[in-house]
C-alpha cells in the first residue's frame, strides 16, 4: 500500500500525492482500487470496485557509446540504463548481429566501466542473483568478421534492481562497420607549407612528393 496524501485537485479530480520516503518504485505494476463510499453532490456512488493497473518506467537504455577496440573485430560499447540492471539479464539480452543474410547472432561478455565510480548494487534472490549496475561494458563473446556490417541490438527481458517488471525494448540500438584486414596503405605527413602528403607504396614519383 502506498502512503497517500489524498488531496482533490477540483470536484471530479482526487490526487494522491506522495512524499520522497513512499516514491513508487521502478518497473513495479501499481493497482488502484475505487471502493463504492465516494458520493457525488447528488449521493450517488459506484455500484462495485473500479479496478486499475499502470506500471512505473521500465528499464531502458538510454545511451550507446564505442569507448574501444579491443581488437579489429572487438569493440567495447557502453551501455548506460536509465536504471540499475543485472549483468546476467544484459548477458541474455544483448547481441550483435551480422547484418545481412543469416544474421547470426553473437552473444555478449558484459564488465563494468572501470572509469564509472558507482557501487554496484547486489541482490540474493534466486530469480535475479548477483550485480546490477546502470552502466555495463559490453563486448562480443568472439571476434567479429572483418570488414563487416553489424548491429548491436537488445530483445525484451532486461531485469531491473528496483523492481519485478522487465524491459520490453526490441530494437536496433546501433549500426557499425568492423575494420578491413590489415594492409599498409603508405606514409602520411605535413610539410613545412601546412600540406599533407600521402606517399602510397610502389608510388613512382614518391621523390617527387617527400616530407621535408
Amino acid at each position: 500500500f502506498l502512503n497517500c496524501q489524498w488531496r482533490w485537485l477540483n470536484t471530479g479530480t482526487l490526487a494522491c500525492q506522495l512524499d520522497e520516503k513512499s516514491a513508487l518504485k521502478p518497473a513495479t505494476r501499481y493497482t488502484i482500487v475505487v471502493n463504492p463510499g465516494i458520493k457525488t453532490q447528488d449521493g450517488d456512488t459506484l455500484e462495485k470496485p473500479v479496478r486499475r493497473s499502470f506500471i512505473t518506467i521500465r528499464p531502458k537504455i538510454r545511451n550507446v557509446w564505442f569507448k574501444t577496440w579491443s581488437a579489429p573485430g572487438v569493440p567495447v560499447i557502453r551501455l548506460t540504463f536509465n536504471q540499475p540492471v543485472f549483468k546476467n539479464s544484459v548477458v541474455r539480452h544483448i547481441f550483435l548481429a551480422a547484418r545481412g543474410k543469416g544474421k547470426k547472432l553473437t552473444g555478449v561478455t558484459v564488465i563494468p566501466d572501470p572509469d564509472i565510480k558507482e557501487k554496484p548494487l547486489t541482490n540474493t534472490s534466486t530469480d535475479s542473483p548477483g550485480e546490477a549496475r546502470r552502466v555495463w561494458l559490453v563486448s562480443p563473446q568472439k571476434e567479429l568478421p572483418l570488414d563487416s556490417a553489424v548491429a548491436i541490438r537488445v530483445n525484451p527481458g532486461i531485469v531491473s534492481f528496483q523492481g519485478p517488471e522487465k524491459g520490453i525494448e526490441k530494437r536496433i540500438l546501433a549500426s557499425f562497420s568492423t575494420f578491413p584486414p590489415f594492409s599498409f596503405e603508405g606514409v602520411e605527413c605535413t610539410n613545412n607549407s601546412g600540406k599533407t602528403i600521402h606517399v602510397a607504396p610502389n608510388n613512382s614519383h614518391a621523390l617527387e612528393t617527400r616530407c621535408n
